[in-house]
């Protein structure tokens, strides 16, 4: 179980083992990022502004990770082409 206390708020998490040490790396992630925004703003215009920033974050990891992936299946292709060439040589 892992409590998270958050603008007055205070929740109680079920979890356990792994799921409970990256819960908790997500958590720090949240307060980090807050940090970033200005308290000045509302509480909910915060949380908000998190949401936005970490959905951005979200899209551009997924966007580089099939970047990656297409750049690494066009390599391994390249290299199994040039296997084969050598094998009919």
């Amino acid at each position: 179980m892992i409590k998270v206390s958050l603008f007055d708020n205070t929740l109680d998490i079920p979890c356990e083992g792994e799921d409970c040490r990256q819960l908790q790396n997500a958590i720090e992630l949240i307060e980090e990022k807050l940090t970033q925004i200005p308290t000045s703003m509302r509480n909910e215009s915060r949380l908000l502004l998190l949401a936005i920033n970490l959905g951005y974050d979200l899209q551009k990891l997924k966007r580089e990770s099939l970047e990656l992936n297409e750049s690494f299946e066009q390599k391994v292709s390249r290299l199994l082409e040039i296997i084969e060439n050598k094998d009919n040589s």
